[in-house]
């Protein structure tokens, strides 16, 4: 799942986070904490540059 982004201004988002679905139901797979929301750090999903 990613946060929102803002593709008019060609901003993508830089948070992250990856879910499975275990018993239909969404489980928090990476990061593990914290433990509610995206993970923002260090730097969101791309790479340093």
């Amino acid at each position: 799942m990613l946060a929102s982004g803002d593709p008019a201004a060609k901003k993508a988002p830089t948070c992250w986070l990856l879910v499975k679905v275990n018993d239909n139901q969404f489980q928090r797979s990476s990061p593990p904490s914290p433990s509610r929301g995206f993970s923002c750090n260090p730097g969101g999903f791309f790479p340093p540059s």
